[in-house]
């Protein structure tokens, strides 16, 4: 660990610098310093222009290659890259050397992925943490309250932004926002029986969780060009219909709900315990597998930079 201001410093790294995000959490941790005990001292991708440029604003002081360059060097890591994809290469260096890692949404596109990044993180005693903001944000958080007071649920819809064409790895680069808030609402069950349809750019899941009694959730994803999630829950005791928010709702307008996610992560490790079971991280990229499964023009694309295998 380095030094600041006469303490020490949790020193991470961020690899995934093509997403905007980088520079909002370089503008959160090194800039505006909003989270004390914690600075962004390197970045992976190279010497490009992007990460000259994030260099020079965040004061970061070394730029690699490789996730391998810096596993000596850094105590944690953020992998923010936009497609989900390349987030395997990038997390499992990191968590398999016993380094803290943030995977900022999606966890992965294939369920195969998102295991091995789980099993890097047990094989190196090292915190993981895959979410999308989305589960953090007060709709969702009042909304899985309300469910408790209407319960058991029959039925829960919701609704929310993707665009099955992204070139970001499809459906679930957004629709994860959506999957993982509806997850959450209803406690993280496990999913079965997933039916799929899609009308031009609009998509309709609808499964049924494994647990007693059973719920039926129907999520809708629609390609727009605004953000907006609502739900709507039937329970034995009543119905509730809201609009959920936005992440931005209630946290620093400055990051969005960045700032939300990250400090999730940031407490974890002050903590030394996950926010919750690893398994939780498969079940939204397993039913982004299901869809595909069923409609092979919903497969996630792959990245157009190459992945080291």
């Amino acid at each position: 660990m380095s030094q600041l201001k006469g303490g020490l410093v949790q020193r991470i790294a961020i690899a995934g610098t093509d997403s905007p995000h980088a520079e909002k959490f370089i503008q959160y941790l090194n800039i505006d310093k909003s989270y004390n005990g914690f600075r962004v001292v390197a970045l992976t991708g190279g010497r490009t222009k992007r990460n000259l440029d994030l260099a020079a604003a965040g004061k970061i002081e070394k730029v690699v290659d490789d996730p391998e360059e810096l596993v000596d060097d850094v105590d944690a890591a953020i992998v923010t890259d936009l497609h989900g994809g390349l987030h395997r290469q990038n997390a499992v260096p990191f968590l398999s050397a016993g380094k803290h890692v943030y995977v900022n949404k999606p966890c992965a596109t294939t369920v195969a992925d998102v295991k091995e990044i789980i099993e890097a993180a047990r094989r190196g005693n090292a915190i993981l943490a895959c979410w999308a903001a989305m589960r953090f944000i007060p709709g969702v958080v009042e909304s899985h309250s309300a469910l408790q007071r209407i319960g058991p649920p029959r039925v829960v819809f919701l609704t929310g932004p993707a665009d099955p064409d992204s070139p970001y790895g499809g459906l679930s680069f957004y629709g994860c926002h959506t999957v993982e808030g509806a997850l959450e609402i209803l406690g993280n069950p496990d999913l079965a029986n997933v039916r799929v349809a899609r009308v031009d750019h609009s998509v309709t899941i609808t499964c049924e969780t494994e647990s007693d009694p059973v719920t039926q959730l129907v999520i809708s994803l629609v390609r727009c060009d605004h953000e907006s999630w609502q739900t709507m829950m039937i329970g034995r005791g009543g119905v509730v219909a809201r609009d959920l928010g936005v992440p931005s709702h209630g946290s620093r307008n400055r990051y969005l709900a960045l700032a939300r996610g990250l400090e999730k992560f940031l407490d974890t490790i002050s903590t030394g315990k996950p926010l919750m079971p690893y398994e939780q991280f498969i079940t939204p990229v397993r039913l982004f597998e299901d869809i595909a499964s069923q409609d092979p023009s919903l497969k996630a694309n792959p990245p157009q930079v190459m992945r080291k295998d």
